[in-house]
């Protein structure tokens, strides 16, 4: 089992509220009993979320963090590439969500894997 950090947690949380988000927040759903493009865009996204966050608590591995930051890459961009930039509220999910969740994605890649960082730094300038 891995070392437990507060970026996993907040990242977790960050996947179930994309889940829930269209039905709390109420956009773009077409009738009762059916859930729009949109709405899969953010359950779709936060199940995948909330899966890596579990396999990383269980085995931490570098890809999993750079798959989150993928997926928030992806969340914060998805308004323009799903054309549901006009609906306020799942624009400014998408952003703030997307965005925090590739933050906290690049701290742990920065303070788990500096010292990898740092060797390629001096390898280059010793060049």
């Amino acid at each position: 089992m891995s070392r437990f950090r507060w970026q996993d947690c907040c990242v977790a949380i960050l996947g179930l509220w994309l889940v829930i988000s269209p039905f709390v927040l109420g956009y773009d759903l077409p009738s009762p009993g059916k859930i729009s493009w949109i709405s899969w865009n953010f359950i779709s996204s936060g199940t995948a979320v909330f899966a890596v966050s579990v396999l990383t608590v269980i085995n931490d591995r570098l890809w999993q963090k750079w798959a989150q930051v993928i997926i928030g890459i992806w969340l914060a961009a998805s308004p323009w590439l799903l054309a549901f930039a006009g609906i306020f509220s799942a624009r400014v999910n998408a952003w703030t969500a997307g965005i925090a969740i590739a933050a906290l994605a690049l701290s742990v890649i920065s303070d788990e894997h500096e010292p990898f960082v740092r060797t390629r730094r001096r390898a280059r300038y010793r060049r």
